[in-house]
């Protein structure tokens, strides 16, 4: 089946809101949408002319949507030649817009016969001259407006088909963190005016409400509510990511039970559907110890939302040293202490970045001490949890490394944003170099070159905005760098996260006393590595987490 359909895009050509539509294009286009038994191709074509841009609310209204990018039409232009040898010969009318094709008749039948020819010439030369045009100006599509008569899903498939191609994680992502408050940095500023080198942009922090509820609150110097929004939208549509953490240096999160765990799932649930979040950060960096009952909480908790929320849902963990490669020397207390929650949610997780700073150094797998700020201990911490370490001195449980896409290293961007673990350039390019393509590194080299390993996480957006941009520049050269691959995490679409509505359920895990090992007394779902025993899981619950034990009766 073939739709023809209107439809008008505005792209901007720079990051800064135009004052009098001399930086905005308009494209007025026909939108034709192949249905076949093997795919669902997209090619527009038009033609351009200036005109003002969308106002945030229109942005707002819209939920964000969007057309492809100027690569995606060329491409799609060639892929629908193809599919046309395999498309029913039906067709479906939709109104034409006034722009290119104005004199086609609002309800004019196209044979299949002339289709693949209007296509063929007038399809690909003007989807590549756009194309052209687009790319030289570095537009992005900002608005659209479906054209009358459409059905939104319909709509909506287009769209999340666009999307999803343009909006990929990057293979060597650049991640840092934005403050929504004031500090020496400077106060805040909107999100619209952050530099484009950024990947991830993880907002910090959420705060603590009590009882496992979390909420969020804009700083008033980043604009209103509204505006916070629609520059979330307006991030995301230009391919980044944007996630809210939880936690920091001063924002404890209590998972005692299981009202508050329940309270945690929906109260982020409602950040994500109100701001459009594509998922969380965890940055617990108080409350977390072997043994409490929030490290398996947690564990529970993520894994409700990535249900509730879909493949889309984006985790990223940002622990401080001590709580990982600290397990590698005396394991317990708060030594690898999120070992466990990083072991339970291995399948959810986006990337981890371990802060390698204002700590210290720690023990490495050979017994020596890695010294913060040293290529070694980048590259070393970064191996330790790629291809995994036994904890305790050796003696104690073994963690799985996790995939290289999953790691990145936290460092500081400038001498003011920590008290100490401070880089150079040089040492963060060296890093990445020894880590992707195992050359120039220090006295560590990992097993094997790591061409996925995912990249750079920083504190933070503002210190760097501060400091003239120096360490984002540098990163992101060095980032550019690295080997090209293609990134093997999930697609992130569509742009907007939409949760479910789904309230979460009340009955949760409860955590009893731990009991002793291999089972022991625990007749329900056990996990070793804290030595705990959850009551009231199924089967099921307990066997999707690989390192859980299933203990009760089949």
């Amino acid at each position: 089946m073939i739709e023809i359909n209107s439809l008008v895009a505005t792209s901007h050509l720079s990051s800064k809101p135009p004052l009098d539509g001399a930086n905005s294009l308009e494209l007025s286009a026909i939108r034709v949408t192949i249905f076949s038994r093997l795919s669902r191709v997209t090619l527009l074509l038009g033609s351009t002319r200036r005109m003002y841009p969308p106002t945030p609310a229109e942005i707002e209204e819209d939920g964000g949507r969007e057309i492809a990018s100027a690569r995606c039409l060329f491409i799609n232009a060639r892929r629908l030649q193809k599919t046309l040898k395999r498309s029913m010969p039906s067709v479906v009318e939709a109104p034409t817009s006034v722009g290119f094709f104005h004199h086609v008749p609002p309800r004019h039948h196209f044979t299949f016969r002339a289709l693949p020819l209007i296509m063929k010439v007038a399809g690909l030369a003007l989807a590549l001259l756009v194309s052209m045009v687009l790319a030289r100006h570095k537009t992005h599509a900002h608005h659209v407006l479906p054209s009358v008569g459409i059905q939104d899903e319909a709509f909506d498939g287009v769209v999340a088909l666009a999307a999803s191609a343009r909006r990929r994680p990057a293979a060597h992502a650049l991640t840092g963190y934005w403050h929504n408050f004031q500090n020496p940095a400077g106060p805040t500023y909107p999100l619209r005016q952050i530099s484009a080198d950024w990947d991830v942009i993880v907002v910090a922090f959420g705060e603590s409400l009590g009882g496992g509820r979390v909420g969020f609150t804009v700083d008033p110097a980043t604009g209103s509510e509204t505006q916070f929004i629609a520059d979330v939208a307006a991030l995301q549509q230009k391919g980044k990511t944007v996630v809210l953490s939880l936690g920091g240096q001063n924002g404890a999160v209590s998972l005692a039970n299981a009202d508050e765990t329940a309270n945690f799932v929906q109260s982020v649930l409602d950040l994500l559907e109100k701001f459009g979040f594509d998922g969380i950060d965890l940055d617990l960096e108080t409350g977390i110890s072997q043994g409490l009952p929030i490290v398996t909480n947690l564990v529970y908790a993520v894994k409700q939302l990535k249900q509730m929320v879909g493949e889309r849902f984006y985790l990223s963990m940002a622990p401080e040293h001590p709580y990982v490669q600290g397990g590698a020397g005396a394991y317990g207390s708060i030594w690898g202490a999120y070992l466990p929650i990083i072991d339970g949610l291995r399948d959810e997780l986006t990337q981890i970045h371990v802060q390698y700073y204002n700590n210290g150094g720690f023990v490495y797998t050979d017994g020596r001490m890695l010294q913060e700020g040293t290529v070694d201990a980048l590259v070393g911490g970064s191996v330790m949890l790629i291809e995994g370490f036994q904890t305790n001195y050796g003696s104690g449980w073994a963690f799985k490394g996790l995939r290289p896409d999953q790691v990145s290293f936290g460092v500081p961007s400038g001498p003011q944003a920590a008290g100490r673990g401070q880089v150079t350039s040089e040492v963060v390019t060296r890093a990445l170099s020894c880590l992707s393509s195992g050359v120039h590194c220090d006295t560590i080299q990992p097993k094997q070159p790591y061409p996925t390993f995912r990249g750079v996480m920083t504190w933070s957006i503002n210190w760097d905005s501060h400091d003239g941009y120096v360490f984002s520049k540098n990163a992101r050269h060095a980032l550019d760098s690295m080997p090209s691959v293609t990134s093997t995490s999930p697609t992130v679409a569509p742009a907007r996260a939409r949760p479910s509505t789904q309230k979460a359920t009340t009955t949760r895990p409860t955590t009893p006393a731990p009991t002793t090992p291999n089972c022991g007394t625990c007749a329900n779902c056990y996990f070793a590595p804290t030595n705990a025993c959850f009551t009231g899981w199924t089967v099921e619950q307990c066997a999707s987490v690989s390192s859980f034990t299933w203990c009760g009766a089949h």
